[in-house]
């Protein structure tokens, strides 16, 4: 299934459903989706990405009542992450952030803010290195941590 067909599908969704969470998410797959579509060039990439779509749609038909897109598009962004290193927005700042806090758990010599702020800082250096290769996605996935 082509990226414009899934969009077209979480379109018609997302006006029948009557979940409010499943709106929402639906709203934030269509964003991503077309991030993916304009990001993506090459022709194989956009063929493993049709296949997961065509994946994804099949899982959605099969169930039909009990559609939980947020799961989905988890499954979706780590199989972006897997598969082309493409990040959501401040993911390494994230990860960053949390070795400083272990870091500072485990060694206990650095003080809490110091550790934060290193490993934030350090995070901060590779999203700004991944959105110079053209591998950070722009799209709002609070929700989504690391």
């Amino acid at each position: 299934m082509k990226i414009i067909e899934t969009i077209n599908y979480l379109s018609e969704f997302r006006k029948n459903t009557k979940s409010l969470k499943n709106q929402k998410y639906s709203e934030k797959f269509i964003r991503l989706l077309n991030e993916v579509q304009i990001k993506i060039i090459d022709p194989n990439q956009i063929q493993r990405i049709n296949t997961e779509l065509k994946l994804l749609i099949e899982n959605f038909e099969i169930e039909k009542n009990n559609i939980q897109v947020k799961k989905e598009l988890k499954k979706f962004i780590q199989f972006l992450k897997s598969e082309f290193n493409i990040t959501i927005p401040y993911y390494y700042t994230q990860i960053g952030v949390l070795v400083g806090l272990m870091a500072t758990i485990l060694f206990g010599f650095f003080s809490l803010l110091l550790g934060l702020i290193a490993g934030a800082t350090i995070g901060f250096f590779y999203d700004a290195r991944a959105k110079k290769e053209g591998k950070k996605l722009h799209t709002k996935l609070n929700e989504f941590l690391c």
